[in-house]
């Protein structure tokens, strides 16, 4: 069987189950995941592979930046006690009930009839769509399409290099746009990081190295302070170039560190288990170095963005306040340090899917109602996958319109 036979598999099991999955079956067990739809497709190969048993690869890791001696990581949760269930509630309302000014719809097309893919709002109804074939070797074009008038018009018509294999979706920031490709040559690839000015015109590069892997090992990547920052996916590493151009420079003391959100990092482990780095129980900003610790249970599983941490206990803050009990099954990351997609059971035995405002306790339905094992239900939990590498742009499709959401503008 090979990986899009297994990856296939995986997702029509994760929708078919019954009851819901429990939550840590969804906790990432690795950093190394392309953007958007590729994360999904191997946030759920980590998951096989975790059913499976496999070992998890482990680096060689060599902490480079001290904890202060203040930081404690003793547990307020008493142990092997889970949080207080909250009482069963109605269905959520649906997400343009709950958020109308964040929630928009569209439909599949552009006003020349192309099909698009949403990558990042430009302004609070314009965002920035990306046509053409594919998402790789075919020319991709980026339109401004404003949600309000129906209006589109071409920002940036990128030329890839040579033999590009790959071209990533795109981040905003400061107002440019920035994204990567991956092209082969004779002896190996070179990615390269690419930038355009957010309200259109040539693309220009920033900066490249070399690069082995078909998606980029990049697992994180951000516009700050005039310079574009990434880490690298496997040997991980924290980068930056300025958006002038410039060969890439690694920031001092961030060997194998994995950024989780700008400029919060993931460290090398400290205790000796091998998932800490990537359920980032760890971080440290690599600005300033204050560091961050979770609180666990000895042996617990979480997966923590920078305020909120996902254990099979439920939901609380990273410092073990605030916590709850979730009322589904956690289906993604965390977004943006605040969203996570949930699976509701209800009445009859329907499942829901909602998105959870781990801040507020706000849900909103997505409407989905396929039935679980369908590859119409598969398709469904692929598309609406997030983490923390996720823009403030979310969207999916649903009865042949295109719902998109403006995360960043949720209060």
């Amino acid at each position: 069987m090979n990986i899009e036979d297994l990856l296939r598999e995986t997702f029509s099991e994760m929708a078919a189950e019954e009851p819901p999955p429990a939550p840590e079956r969804f906790l990432p067990h690795h950093r190394a995941r392309p953007r958007r739809r590729w994360f999904a497709l191997a946030a759920a190969a980590a998951v096989a592979v975790s059913v499976a048993g496999t070992a998890v690869l482990v680096h060689t890791l060599r902490p480079h930046l001290t904890p202060s001696p203040t930081t404690s990581v003793q547990s307020t949760v008493p142990p092997n006690r889970t949080p207080d269930a909250p009482a069963p509630a109605s269905p959520a309302p649906p997400l343009g009930k709950m958020w109308p000014d964040a929630v928009h719809t569209a439909p599949m097309t552009l006003p020349n009839h192309q099909t698009f893919r949403p990558e990042v709002f430009l302004d609070g109804h314009t965002i920035l769509a990306r046509a053409g074939k594919g998402n790789s070797a075919s020319r991709p074009v980026y339109w401004s399409y404003d949600l309000e008038s129906r209006k589109a018009r071409k920002l940036v018509d990128f030329v890839p290099p040579p033999k590009t294999d790959f071209t990533s979706p795109v981040v905003a920031g400061e107002g440019h746009l920035v994204w990567w490709t991956v092209s082969w040559g004779q002896v190996m690839g070179e990615l390269a990081i690419w930038t355009a000015p957010a309200t259109g015109g040539v693309a220009r590069k920033v900066t490249s190295f070399p690069q082995t892997m078909k998606y980029g090992d990049i697992d994180y990547i951000a516009v700050t302070g005039g310079r574009v920052v990434w880490s690298r996916g496997i040997q991980g590493g924290v980068y930056e170039a300025p958006l002038s151009g410039a060969e890439p420079r690694m920031l001092p003391g961030t060997t194998d560190f994995h950024l989780i959100q700008w400029p919060w990092a993931s460290p090398p482990q400290v205790s000796g288990d091998p998932t800490e780095q990537a359920d980032a129980r760890r971080i440290v900003n690599v600005l300033t170095e204050e560091v961050r610790d979770a609180v666990t249970q000895p042996g617990e599983r979480v997966s923590c963005a920078v305020t909120w941490c996902l254990s099979q206990l439920g939901v609380r803050h990273r410092d073990g306040s605030g916590a709850r009990a979730l009322p589904g099954s956690v289906l993604s990351g965390i977004a943006l340090d605040r969203f996570v997609v949930l699976r509701e059971k209800h009445a009859g035995g329907e499942f829901r899917e909602v998105l959870y405002d781990l801040s507020t306790g706000r849900a909103g339905d997505l409407g989905f109602r396929g039935k679980p094992g369908s590859r119409e239900s598969a398709k469904f939990y692929e598309a609406i996958w997030v983490d923390y590498s996720s823009p403030a742009l979310f969207s999916y499709e649903l009865a042949g319109k295109r719902i998109i959401v403006d995360l960043a503008t949720i209060s």
